[in-house]
């Protein structure tokens, strides 16, 4: 697995990727959203944002979107445990998503099933959000 690292955004300006800045900018925020940069080395590979309520059990991966030319790489899975890792640092004993296609690059029922590769399973009380519980 690739080595990465996340980087909290105070705003979109801080992005260098076009791809990655445009998604950004589109992406909606409450006050309870982070947004992250996602880098491998020195390079932006993704955007992520992240529900953090220090209410819940769970934190929520609201977005992740991965450069399109970093995709089907191993990225994501790369992603997805540094994710954990962080979840299990703010005391989370989960994570939550509902998982819905940004662009026409993969079907909704081909991100589930890649969701569910990684761990994920359906919520026994919402069958559309998924859940990974550590």
């Amino acid at each position: 697995m690739a080595n990465v690292r996340f980087v909290e955004m105070s705003n979109h300006t801080d992005v260098s990727s076009l791809e990655l800045r445009q998604r950004a900018e589109a992406s909606s925020r409450t006050r309870i959203s982070k947004w992250f940069l996602v880098f491998a080395e020195q390079t932006e590979i993704a955007y992520m944002c992240l529900d953090i309520n220090p209410d819940d059990t769970f934190l929520v991966l609201y977005e992740l979107f991965i450069q399109s030319d970093k995709r089907r790489t191993g990225f994501g899975r790369s992603i997805l445990a540094e994710l954990e890792i962080y979840a299990k640092s703010q005391g989370y004993g989960a994570i939550a998503l509902r998982p819905r296609p940004i662009d026409n690059d993969m079907s909704e029922a081909d991100l589930i099933k890649w969701y569910k590769s990684a761990s994920y399973s359906e919520h026994e009380d919402d069958s559309d959000l998924l859940v990974k519980y550590f």
